[in-house]
């Protein structure tokens, strides 16, 4: 080596010699280490994670602790809620059985509702089940009863879990029990930073309202004149949205109670909203027209006395689908309940209800946008960008102004400024000036 340097006149012997040397031997040194730390990583990566270590023991919803002594592999789930959230922690492959809820619900659940139906949540088909040979059986806290699906159980090794998936204030403790018992703990932590991540935009609008100029609701169930009491999700729903729970003002205590119907007209609420079920008007991801919410709507509206309260003289009712009435996806449901509640601050902070439903779908479902959710269409847009488009405009004129007949919509009767074409500005015009659902008309969509 040193003769070679010599031929090449870089170097000298000695000393220069010495630190030639010195650093080759630094070089190979940082080489070895290097390909030591590579090593090191593919080892890593082809290590396997490590086994979820069994026992899993967790507390349900209902306080009873539970015991999962190995891996589970089969699942019947009760309920629709239930089903939702195992589909978005990637688990649906285990479920065996399910409610007739979700047999019946096609669309939203494509593949789950093709399996075995085990009854309802209120009255499981137990023999059913027994068949099926789950590991564990997911039911509502309080629904159905222990003398109907507990006590039938008994002997057979298979285990009752109780939690419910439609109250926010655990949804996220009960998603994480849920991912540590089905080994998908990662997929839980993701659709629970999700939830954090949108409550977080709510209550940055929400924080900002004085107690005193917060809105006064009236929250009804889908059963007409029954109200979303103190324990109800929906109260939960309404409070997170930033408005006043006008029932539980009045001291009932009820989570689910019925009120008389004067009872609305002497409170005088601010802002209507109904929790539509499909046994009202069809609605949520099985349907594209929204008339059925729309003539609902009016019907609520003409209720002996309403024609005196303020939510309806303002028209400040709204119609929300069960299918985003709390549940898994509530956090949709609580955007649009704030963009109703107050609709300044809501834009001003870019709160976007159907894009924030297009992602949960998207992301936890592997499913495309489509359906109807509200009524009246938020600012006229029909679409799911959260923007007035050119098919508002139409959708505006054919469902709120009645322009267009039930056959295909006709552009021309959606061109209000009269310049021979259905713009954004037609829209704006409609929602502005018709259908009086802003107040003021920007210059841009």
């Amino acid at each position: 080596m040193e003769e070679l340097v010599t031929k090449n006149n870089t170097m000298h012997h000695g000393l220069h010699g010495c630190w030639w040397k010195a650093r080759l031997r630094r070089r190979s040194m940082a080489k070895a280490l290097a390909l030591s730390f590579v090593a090191l990583a593919v080892l890593i990566a082809a290590t396997p994670a490590a086994a979820t270590e069994y026992p899993i023991t967790i507390v349900d919803s209902a306080g009873n602790t539970i015991v999962i002594e190995e891996p589970v592999e089969r699942i019947v789930t009760l309920t629709t809620d239930a089903a939702e959230v195992i589909r978005a922690i990637g688990a649906a492959d285990k479920v065996v059985g399910v409610s007739k809820y979700v047999v019946q619900d096609e669309v939203f659940f494509p593949e789950l509702s093709q399996l075995p139906n085990v009854g309802s949540c209120f009255s499981p088909d137990v023999e059913a089940i027994i068949e099926l040979e789950p590991d564990i059986v997911i039911a509502y806290v309080k629904w159905p009863t222990p003398d109907k699906l507990d006590e039938h159980l008994e002997g057979t090794g298979i285990k009752v879990v109780r939690l419910d998936f439609y109250k926010p204030s655990n949804m996220s403790e009960e998603v994480e029990k849920l991912g540590l018992i089905l080994e998908r703990e990662d997929e839980a932590a993701e659709l629970v930073e999700w939830y954090a991540a949108k409550m977080d935009e709510i209550e940055n609008v929400v924080s900002g309202i004085p107690d005193e100029e917060r809105v006064r609701v009236y929250f009804e169930m889908y059963t007409d004149y029954k109200a979303c009491g103190l324990g109800s999700g929906g109260h939960e729903m309404l409070t997170l949205a930033g408005g006043r729970n006008i029932v539980v003002e009045e001291g009932i205590t009820d989570d689910y109670p019925e009120i008389d119907p004067e009872f609305v007209v002497d409170e005088n609420p601010d802002v209507i909203v109904k929790a539509l079920s499909d046994s009202r008007a069809s609605n949520g991801y099985d349907e594209e027209d929204p008339t059925p919410m729309k003539e609902y709507r009016e019907t609520m509206m003409g209720r002996p006395g309403w024609d005196e309260v303020a939510a309806v003289q303002e028209g400040r009712v709204y119609m929300l689908s069960a299918d985003i009435y709390v549940g898994p996806a509530y956090p949709v449901g609580v955007a649009y309940l704030t963009t109703w509640f107050y609709p300044e601050e809501a834009a001003a902070a870019g709160i976007k209800p159907r894009s924030w439903h297009k992602e949960y779908l998207e992301r936890f479902h592997n499913l495309g946008y489509s359906g109807v959710f509200t009524y009246p269409l938020l600012f006229g847009d029909a679409n799911i960008d959260d923007v007035v488009s050119i098919r508002d405009a139409q959708w505006i004129a054919k469902y709120d102004v009645g322009l267009v007949d039930d056959g295909a919509i006709d552009v021309a009767a959606a061109d209000v400024n009269g310049d021979g074409r259905a713009t954004v500005t037609d829209a704006m015009l409609v929602a502005k000036f018709i259908v009086e659902l802003i107040s003021e008309f920007p210059v841009e969509s």
